[in-house]
């Protein structure tokens, strides 16, 4: 996670629409975040989960696809097509070391 999240503009906003302090909008962000990188996830694209499966990631516990709603309207998760969705900077942020480390366990095997 970024060291700027508690400031970052797109999560004010989230914490704003969803009505959620700050730290909890964090917190689930952060849930999301941790559960992409421990899939190995490495382009952020989350079209696959429905909208039930990251409400529950998330520990969202009001409509699925309000969750849904707020992350793509501030910016956190971006459509990149009809029902495509991919965690906002994902790939730059994080692809390359979950690559990495693939490659790293690939070659050790």
């Amino acid at each position: 996670m970024d060291c700027n999240i508690y400031t970052n503009p797109k999560v004010l906003q989230f914490a704003k629409e969803a009505k959620l302090d700050v730290d909890a909008a964090v917190g689930k962000l952060g849930r999301l975040y941790a559960w992409a990188a421990q899939c190995g996830n490495e382009d952020g694209d989350i079209t696959f989960l429905p909208p039930q499966e990251l409400a529950e990631i998330m520990r969202w516990k009001k409509k699925p696809a309000d969750l849904v709603g707020i992350l793509v309207s501030v910016g956190l998760l971006d459509q990149m097509e009809v029902g495509a969705l991919v965690i906002h900077a994902w790939d730059e942020r994080n692809g390359a070391f979950l690559r990495n480390r693939r490659k790293d366990r690939e070659r050790k095997k």
